[in-house]
């Protein structure tokens, strides 16, 4: 989970930083460099949300059933039903992945 996040920011970082310096090489003007380059990033938002809160979930998933073990749920019967709301939570998250994924593929890269 926190390589995917720094994974994430690493390639965002990338991203802004590389718009911000072909900005100031056409322009000069630094802080209107700064801004053209974060008022790019912000195409990142719409499928992004998505793919972040789809990590969120997961991660919270695996929390549950990772504490759920450490407390030696696992032996008492109450486990199921934790596992069964983790696989939910499970299930949301990769719904929110599926659907950034589709609208960085179809929306993101077609309005290019």
């Amino acid at each position: 989970m926190v390589f995917l996040i720094g994974w994430n920011a690493s390639v965002i970082g990338v991203l802004i930083g590389k718009d911000i310096v072909q900005a100031s090489l056409s322009n000069g003007s630094m802080l209107e460099s700064v801004a053209s380059g974060l008022f790019n990033a912000l195409g990142l938002v719409p499928h992004g949300f998505f793919e972040s809160l789809g990590y969120f979930l997961g991660a919270i998933s695996g929390g549950i059933i990772g504490a759920a073990i450490s407390k030696k749920k696992h032996l008492k019967g109450e486990f199921g039903a934790i596992t069964k709301d983790s696989a939910v939570m499970l299930v949301y998250a990769m719904g929110c992945l599926a659907l950034g994924a589709i609208i960085e593929a179809y929306v993101i890269v077609y309005s290019l």
